[in-house]
């Protein structure tokens, strides 16, 4: 069960608002590689980000190869940002003795 059609055709209808939303947004190189969804591998390219976030409305995503990706390359402490625990508790299951964090208010910020 889950709680929404995430990263399945079902997401079709969302892709030209996110496509047009993306479109509108300045993305730089990240200094750090983001890892794709789509294929667990870095990327720094301001396009490829663009079209990874968009992709992946409607296609399934490699969670567990993108954790075991960063985690065979040193990557030791998660920061999920947002409401929910959901990516933290996938993460816990995957590496177990990651450092997880949640930020999703203020004063989770200081906390």
């Amino acid at each position: 069960d889950v709680t929404g059609a995430f990263h399945t055709s079902l997401m079709a209808a969302a892709v030209d608002g996110m496509t047009a939303a993306l479109g509108s947004t300045t993305i730089v190189a990240p200094r750090i590689p983001v890892v794709a969804n789509d294929n667990a591998q870095p990327m720094q390219d301001p396009a490829r980000i663009r079209a990874e976030l968009a992709f992946q409305l409607t296609h399934p995503v490699r969670w567990v190869q993108c954790v075991e990706y960063m985690t065979s390359h040193d990557v030791d402490t998660f920061i999920e940002f947002g409401p929910g625990r959901v990516l933290t508790g996938l993460i816990k299951r995957i590496a177990r003795d990651a450092t997880l964090r949640n930020i999703n208010s203020r004063a989770s910020v200081s906390a």
